[in-house]
């Protein structure tokens, strides 16, 4: 299946991520869908939004889902822990989660490769992406990272 990109949504992510070179290092990797955030990708779902407002998903009604370490203890519910090292690992799943200046969110997390992979917010594509720091432009910095062992991912070769 072929990604389709309207041209004013790569323009968007070139103003946002201007370190990002599409083909180098940037890849879209889905069609623009609403159906679902960068929290909810994070956490490998793409059918539900994981917000808590009218129309969305989120049945955790102790964790604010507005906060860094909210994000961080749903990541925990689903098997992660937190660490200090955003660094690949083979064998680790890792979810880094940003926080810009006014406290807007943002989570990425790597494959079995090490390849960073982020939804768009709520209004973009999937991206395939090199390295965290070229998203702090548009999402700020990691405040939290976060890592599961998986245990097929262990015999892959970089």
């Amino acid at each position: 299946m072929a990604v389709e990109i309207p041209e004013r949504v790569k323009r968007l992510a070139q103003q946002l991520f201007p370190d990002l070179e599409e083909g180098v290092s940037l890849e879209y990797t889905s069609d623009v869908d609403f159906n679902y955030n960068c929290l909810s990708w994070a956490l490998g779902c793409n059918d539900r939004l994981f917000a808590n407002y009218r129309g969305a998903f989120w049945k955790w009604p102790d964790i604010p889902d507005d906060t860094a370490d909210g994000w961080a203890q749903l990541c925990e519910i689903h098997g992660f822990k937190r660490t200090t090292n955003a660094e690949f690992v083979v064998g680790y799943e890792k979810i880094a989660i940003f926080e810009d200046s006014e406290g807007s969110l943002h989570a990425a997390r790597n494959d079995k490769t090490g390849i960073w992979k982020s939804k768009l917010g709520d209004w973009g594509p999937d991206i395939d992406h090199r390295g965290l720091e070229a998203l702090e432009p548009a999402y700020g910095k990691v405040v939290i990272v976060l890592e599961k062992h998986r245990p097929g991912w262990e015999t892959h070769e970089t």
